[in-house]
């Protein structure tokens, strides 16, 4: 069975089911391994030199494989209404998940 064949059902994001939407994805994307894709950086800056938060910042942001943020992306788009599409132009997926 392919991973598409096993891909969960549930409704696409339209205009009223934000908050049963955002769950099931949120779900869906942690299952796949994806959901880091979309979160933020986090990085503790207490105590911690500029340069050293630079630093730390760049590391993790260069953990996130480009090839994850595409599919991760690529699972939203899948999952949004004709009407949500605009949304999912936006190339930052924090900024996707903000802004739907």
């Amino acid at each position: 069975m392919s991973d598409h064949d096993s891909t969960s059902c549930f409704t696409r994001l339209n205009d009223t089911n934000y908050p049963e939407w955002a769950l099931r994805m949120e779900a869906e994307l942690v299952c796949k391994g994806l959901w880091t894709n979309v979160m933020e950086i986090l990085i503790d800056t207490e105590g911690k030199a500029d340069a050293d938060v630079k630093k730390e910042y760049e590391t993790k942001l260069g953990k996130q494989s480009a090839t994850k943020m595409a599919e991760a992306q690529a699972e939203m788009t899948l999952r949004v209404d004709d009407g949500q599409l605009s949304h999912m132009r936006l190339k930052d997926l924090l900024e996707i998940w903000m802004d739907l």
